[in-house]
């Protein structure tokens, strides 16, 4: 069973022999990922605890969230009075997440996040044509996102969304509008796929 006193000792071997040294140390995978639940558990209650100190009652967590590394909460002073965010039990965020409130933001229960993504309840205001972007405020409206769902990797969730229970949102979506209950939302761009001419030297010789 991996301890606290076990990581001290795996961060002083890091900081001396770097990540090699540490797989070293590591002696299977069992033992690798009951070590990441320690320091995710370890880091979330950091985060957890961070946040209450900046925020007070404005945030509030439900038992069993987990955070991973890079996870970010902001509130912005120039929102509404009332700015708060809520997270259900049982959520999980994946590395680099992040969330800025202007007005609200509350998030169901058994909703997992996939890495890298960003939730904005806000966007600048940019009608004017005479004054800077920056120097016109901004327009918020609440998100709610409901149980059970599933946030892809790179998705970005904006102002005045609702995201019903038990939906799926791709991976790098850009989500601007409400979605019913039971929805699968994916991106339908597609990608182009060409193949490569490749020239031999002779050809390039000749076209100089």
């Amino acid at each position: 069973m991996i301890v606290l006193s076990k990581i001290k000792k795996l961060i002083d071997i890091f900081n001396a022999e770097g990540m090699t040294g540490v797989t070293n140390k590591i002696k299977s995978k069992a033992e690798y990922y009951r070590l990441e639940k320690i320091i995710d558990r370890c880091g979330t209650k950091l985060r957890i605890a961070y946040t209450k100190v900046c925020y007070g009652k404005r945030i509030s967590y439900g038992k069993g969230f987990i955070s991973r590394a890079g996870f970010a909460i902001r509130f912005n002073n120039l929102g509404t009075d009332r700015r708060y965010i809520k997270i259900g039990s049982g959520v999980f965020f994946n590395r680099c997440c992040s969330i800025t409130c202007y007005d609200s933001i509350e998030i169901g229960n058994n909703t997992i996040f996939g890495e890298n993504v960003r939730i904005f309840d806000h966007n600048h205001r940019f009608n004017l044509a005479d004054v800077p972007v920056s120097g016109q405020g901004y327009t918020y409206s609440p998100i709610k996102i409901g149980n059970n769902c599933w946030i892809g990797s790179n998705v970005v969730i904006l102002k005045g969304v609702t995201i019903g229970d038990n939906c799926v949102i791709g991976a790098g979506v850009v989500l601007n509008r409400s979605i019913e209950s039971g929805s699968l939302v994916t991106t339908e761009s597609g990608i182009k796929i060409t193949k490569i001419r490749h020239k031999s030297a002779s050809e390039l010789l000749t076209k100089y």
